[in-house]
């Protein structure tokens, strides 16, 4: 949802910019403002949108109470979070049951403080998306170009659409003060309560019919109409909709094979998707113009071939054959799998296989390929963002944390040491208010190129946020992480250049941790690793320390 924008309220500027310090830290997409008093918070909700409000309870004037009341009559989507004292819990709990989505107690988990944050945004989203989803819903089935109507057993209705007022001859609120039964034909309604009832009793879960319907002007329409099921937990019994599709013409024109091969065979050749009729075999009989478009066949060359030799591998034809085996047995199969074109090339497909069981008991198979490349492209493209620093390209916070448990568990299982080196540029901040926060980026880009310069591949580089770098480095083979840390600083603290920007002063405080001897849990290794990186900058900067326990005093 891009940047997330917060409103910290606590009448303790202290507290405000610290509160302020820790979350930029943790996060890059957090737009922080801050203000001492209820009537100013108030103030700004009225002008500008916010997304989680971090209100302390206490306060002179509007309290956080008579704040969270208010401002969620002023915003309804803004997520709340109380800050507590330790007598404020029953006002900590009333709060909770006005809306507040956590309370945190003083003093305050900065980690868990994010972390509500993240909840808050999370529900936030989702409740947003319901909203999407249901305003698509109405205007999909308002619009659809179908005849829809929403009913309540035994019938009457609760919505229609305009197709099917148009369908039927009637005006909506004609339609609306009629029945199910009342617009179906006579002689469909024992069929239609019959097979209604197994779809409310749940044997079956959907239901298609071909039925008959009055118009208002007297005349029959015939129509296939696909029931289906409302959920809806707040009522005794589940509301219904049906999609109808006139198929009156299809029904007055004569039903002869020959019309209805000739009209199977254009949807066979006209449809997206690449399709292919094989036998119980394997043998092709016949494929469509998309087929030909997707794979590079001819009609010809593909013709009597089998389908799993043509275009799958020799190394791949068992899965290819078992797969095919199993929809020749009646089974639909729906998979996704590489096949290769005729030129050699590989290509991403969603195959669905379906069979045919014609009257004497053979079974002949639609074979559905859809090119599901681009999707597969962008679902790595997405699963890498979630995993990469978008700046920097090294692994992100996640990454680190999911990695360092394995590391972790493998360190305490074998018994070998691994080290955490903790990295924070120094003056940084300098850099930003001095040239600007585009010098800053390709600063922390030119950063990340040289620590992947100065390490082995076997060595781990992530960005935690900000100007913070992580390393993991293996000792198992004898190298020690003070060679490493004094490489790094030495790289680190070269002069930058961009353009006719030279940057001299940055240089690297880094923080050693070594595990499994240093913590034993993610934590614990990080926080010890900076705890001794603050160590490093108080005594002088552009330096390293091992973290030791006298840190901790």
């Amino acid at each position: 949802m891009g940047k997330v924008k917060l409103l910290i309220v606590d009448d303790e500027i202290s507290l405000c910019e610290l509160i302020k310090r820790a979350l930029e830290r943790m996060s890059p997409d957090y737009e922080i403002s801050t203000l001492n008093s209820g009537e100013e918070a108030l103030a700004l909700l009225e002008r500008e949108q916010f997304d989680v409000l971090i209100t302390d309870i206490r306060m002179p004037g509007i309290d956080g109470m008579e704040l969270l009341e208010r401002a969620s009559a002023l915003q309804t989507e803004l997520q709340t979070i109380v800050i507590t004292g330790h007598g404020d819990l029953d006002y900590a709990i009333k709060a909770l049951r006005m809306g507040a989505i956590n309370f945190i107690k003083k003093p305050i988990s900065f980690e868990i403080l994010h972390f509500s944050i993240q909840k808050g945004i999370e529900k936030l989203e989702l409740k947003r998306k319901l909203q999407e989803n249901e305003e698509k819903f109405r205007g999909a089935f308002m619009n659809a170009p179908t005849g829809m109507l929403i009913f309540e057993p035994p019938g009457n209705f609760i919505q229609v659409n305009e197709t099917i007022c148009k369908m039927l001859g009637y005006s909506k609120s004609e339609l609306m003060s009629k029945s199910l039964k009342e617009i179906t034909y006579d002689q469909d309604e024992e069929q239609l309560r019959k097979h209604l009832d197994k779809l409310i009793s749940g044997e079956i879960k959907q239901l298609n019919l071909e039925e008959r319907y009055r118009r208002s002007d007297g005349k029959i329409l015939w129509g296939v109409a696909n029931f289906s099921v409302l959920p809806n937990p707040d009522k005794s019994a589940s509301d219904m909709i049906i999609q109808i599709v006139d198929i009156t013409e299809r029904k007055e024109a004569e039903e002869s094979l020959q019309i209805e091969k000739t009209f199977l065979d254009k949807l066979f050749e006209s449809a997206p998707e690449g399709m292919v009729l094989v036998d119980n075999n394997g043998t092709i009989k016949n494929i469509n113009r998309e087929f030909v478009a997707m794979f590079g066949y001819s009609k010809d060359e593909a013709l009597g071939k089998n389908i799993d030799r043509l275009i799958a591998r020799e190394d791949e034809m068992d899965e290819a054959q078992k797969i095919s085996r199993l929809v020749g047995e009646g089974v639909r199969e729906k998979f996704e799998t590489v096949r290769y074109r005729k030129d050699g090339s590989p290509v991403m497909v969603s195959i669905i296989g379906a069979p045919v069981r014609y009257g004497d008991g053979q079974i002949a198979v639609y074979g559905i390929y859809r090119d599901i490349s681009k999707r597969k492209e962008a679902e790595q493209k997405l699963e890498y963002q979630a995993r990469n620093d978008a700046l920097t390209g090294l692994y992100n916070r996640r990454s680190f944390f999911e990695r360092i448990e394995q590391e972790l568990h493998y360190s305490q299982r074998y018994n070998v040491e691994r080290a955490l080196l903790f990295i924070d540029l120094d003056h940084f901040k300098e850099v930003n208010d001095k040239y600007g926060h585009d010098v800053g980026d390709k600063l922390l880009i030119e950063v990340a190129a040289r620590l992947k310069r100065s390490l082995r591949e076997s060595d781990i580089i992530y960005r935690l946020g900000g100007d913070e770098f992580v390393i993991l480095i293996n000792n198992q083979f004898d190298l020690q992480p003070k060679t490493v840390a004094k490489r790094v600083t030495k790289e680190l603290g070269r002069p930058y250049q961009f353009d006719d920007i030279k940057i001299k002063f940055i240089t690297a405080s880094i923080g050693i941790s070594i595990f499994p001897n240093d913590g034993d849990d993610a934590s614990a290794i990080l926080s010890r690793a900076d705890t001794a990186m603050y160590a490093a900058k108080k005594a002088g900067r552009d330096k390293y320390l091992f973290w030791d326990p006298g840190m901790q005093k």
